[in-house]
């Protein structure tokens, strides 16, 4: 299981959206957090979020469970 927790800003709100669609993961609220999971490997694409770079790397400021393959401009990957 991965999760990414993305605070309830309007900066991090593409994440959430992109979310939304995906078919693997989930969302659902945690406080001032919004919990992205998904019981296999978490994987957002940084293009498909509309995410300018310089938001795209805060985009771990919430936090997450599980290790952190890849975290590049173009893609998170959460094992």
């Amino acid at each position: 299981m991965a999760v990414l927790y993305v605070l309830k800003v309007d900066e991090f709100k593409p994440l959430l959206d992109y979310a939304e669609v995906a078919e693997d993961l989930s969302i659902s609220n945690h406080g001032a957090y919004q919990k992205i999971k998904t019981d296999g490997v978490l994987i957002i694409p940084r293009v498909a979020t509309g995410l300018d770079p310089a938001i795209w790397f805060g985009a771990l400021v919430g936090g997450f469970e599980g290790a952190i393959e890849e975290f590049s401009e173009d893609t998170l990957r959460i094992v």
